[in-house]
């Protein structure tokens, strides 16, 4: 494995847990309100306070793969990007946009039919994780089979 694929997977394995155990927490939170009340700032509170607890671990998670990579193949973080890295960032970053957009579509269309906040919300939150991981998916896939 290329650095670069072996840092999409370990990001994608980070990114799956991190943001499984979040929602664990946040679903553990909402089963403790009662329903109907103070909803809006719970999951305002909620997606806040996602975008650090995605950023921290990321970067530990980075710091840690960057040394143990060293230390087991002395082989360095490539400084340079080419054209195939800044083509897989553009094509991984797009795919994550469509779902990311196809999740958004589909809860404006809940919210339409009616559906609550906690749907909503639950709905975006998911769209928001899925595009992530799509996003480390398509890298690690259009590394390993080209561009």
């Amino acid at each position: 494995m290329t650095y670069q694929e072996k840092q999409s997977a370990v990001m994608l394995m980070s990114n799956l847990v991190i943001s499984g155990v979040y929602a664990l927490l946040v679903y553990n939170r909402l089963m403790e309100i009662a329903p109907g009340s103070i909803e809006l700032a719970f999951w305002g509170k909620a997606f806040l306070l996602f975008i650090p607890i995605q950023i921290v671990p990321r970067i530990l998670v980075m710091i840690i793969f960057t040394i143990i990579n060293k230390i087991l193949t002395d082989e360095d973080d490539p400084n340079l990007t080419d054209e195939l890295d800044k083509l897989v960032e553009l094509k991984s970053v797009r795919n994550s946009n469509y779902l990311f957009m196809l999740g958004y579509f589909l809860a404006m269309v809940a919210i339409a039919l009616g559906a609550g906040t906690t749907i909503l919300f639950g709905m975006l939150f998911a769209a928001m994780v899925g595009s992530g991981l799509f996003q480390e998916a398509s890298q690690l896939y259009y590394y390993r089979r080209g561009v």
